[in-house]
């Protein structure tokens, strides 16, 4: 589960500093214990710009904070974070709607209901008020292929943060977590002895793994999104659309150079048939650090779908 702390909460519609104050107090005591069960509160650096109350400001409302509590937010989203939009999954040239008309595109309610789609959960942290008092935030997501409603979960209460926190699995801490992880969600994809191999001795970077899950979700998706004939499933076309075509993709092929270049780092060992290898060169993409996740191509509802390599980008000139 990804936490967003909703900078759209943070909307000017306080009736008074003080009810804004009880409810940032609830906000940062959510983040504390969520944080004490081992999951970071995304935020954006675009609360800073936000309004309290028609009078005063998010920047005017800091002189009024005590230092420990102006200090602590300050932090949190100028240099803690995480800031989930220095690496946003979502394209700002897609078409997000809250229920009610609002288009939430490049905000934390688009990006929660993207990673929902694509089965990562992902809900939202509001500031507590009567128009973000709703546990569900129903969001309509306007794509080429037709609309899909999506709804993220909407915690504005500590208690119910907290029984959340309790069912939640622990968030991943290293890559041999990862690795195991992985092959119990993706029983679908074929993994070899050494498929993670190229991840030792490389520091344990927490957001490159959680992109790693994401990557590994997607595939997993795509295998299972054929019918009984064989032809790709609207999810199918909807995932392929999405995450293997365009100049965003989250997966595509080497280039002729880098397959001429590097014909040797992108040939693994077969998983399956000893003493065979097999060309892997198309591939996920990691940007920070830069890993890939080396597959076959291409994917189909028969042959297996093997995942050859994941670390460190092998076509680095």
């Amino acid at each position: 589960m990804q936490f967003l702390a909703n900078e759209l909460s943070f909307d000017g519609e306080f009736e008074s500093f003080e009810s804004y104050l009880e409810s940032l107090n609830g906000l940062m005591k959510m983040r504390l214990e969520a944080k004490k069960h081992g999951f970071d509160v995304h935020c954006t650096k675009a609360i800073l710009n936000t309004d309290i109350t028609r009078d005063i400001n998010f920047q005017q409302s800091l002189q009024r904070l005590t230092k420990e509590q102006c200090n602590a937010l300050v932090q949190w989203i100028t240099q803690s974070g995480p800031f989930w939009d220095d690496d946003k999954s979502h394209s700002s040239e897609e078409y997000y709607e809250l229920e009610g008309g609002d288009v939430v595109t490049d905000t934390c309610l688009a990006e929660a209901a993207f990673h929902n789609v694509d089965r990562t959960p992902s809900s939202v942290i509001s500031l507590s008020q009567p128009h973000w008092s709703s546990d569900l935030l129903p969001i309509t997501w306007h794509t080429n292929n037709g609309n899909l409603r999506v709804e993220v979960i909407n915690q504005t209460q500590l208690d119910v943060l907290l029984e959340r926190l309790v069912d939640e699995p622990k968030p991943i801490t290293s890559w041999e977590q990862l690795e195991v992880r992985c092959k119990e969600r993706c029983p679908s994809l074929t993994f070899s002895g050494a498929s993670f191999a190229g991840l030792k001795g490389v520091p344990f970077v927490f957001c490159a793994s959680s992109r790693i899950w994401e990557l590994m979700i997607v595939l997993e998706t795509m295998k299972n999104s054929f019918n009984e004939a064989g032809e790709r499933s609207e999810e199918g076309h909807r995932i392929y659309q999405e995450h293997f075509t365009g100049d965003k993709a989250w997966f595509s092929d080497s280039s002729d150079t880098e397959k001429r270049e590097f014909s040797e780092a992108l040939t693994f060992k077969h998983p399956e048939n000893e003493g065979e290898t097999i060309f892997c060169t198309w591939h996920g993409k990691v940007k920070t650090p830069q890993m890939r996740i080396h597959h076959s191509w291409p994917i189909s509802k028969d042959a297996p779908l093997y995942v050859t390599y994941v670390g460190p980008k092998l076509t680095k000139r």
